[in-house]
């Protein structure tokens, strides 16, 4: 019946790489998750569950903080972000000197997305920062895990 659960798949995914610091969102390597067209077809929501630490360095400023989101993708284009961006760090404070000390944020973002299409929709975790706030970002430090239910 309508409202159910029909979809339903976890993934752990390794560590991603770092992100350059230029103020653009970028996807985290590794960290995505894709729902296949066959199963998309039979459903009128998605919802994505993501939990990840975040691993700040300190910026010029000095401060710690950068943002990350959960992003779609269909095939060939970006089609959005889902939900709100999370924002992670410290701003206006010095933890350690340089940026040997990093700032870990755990985070966990929950979207739905009731824009389903006759496509792969593939799920990404992105991650923003700029170089005044962030002396270095990995969006998923030790990895991601990652669960999608299928609602019909």
């Amino acid at each position: 019946p309508a409202g159910h659960v029909i979809y339903n798949n976890y993934s752990k995914v390794a560590a991603a790489s770092d992100i350059t610091n230029d103020a653009t969102w970028r996807n985290a390597t590794n960290i995505f998750i894709t729902v296949p067209a066959a199963i998309c077809n039979t459903l009128s929501s998605i919802i994505v569950h993501m939990t990840y630490y975040m691993l700040i360095y300190k910026g010029t400023d000095p401060h710690h903080f950068a943002s990350s989101r959960i992003a779609r993708t269909a095939p060939g284009s970006v089609v959005g972000t889902l939900g709100q961006s999370l924002n992670s760090g410290q701003n206006g404070g010095d933890v350690g000197s340089g940026t040997s000390t990093p700032i870990y944020s755990t985070c966990s973002n929950c979207v739905v997305d009731e824009d389903i299409t006759n496509a792969d929709h593939t799920y990404y975790l992105q991650g923003y920062a700029n170089d005044g706030y962030c002396g270095a970002l990995n969006p998923a430090t030790t990895g991601a895990n990652i669960t999608v239910w299928g609602i019909k």
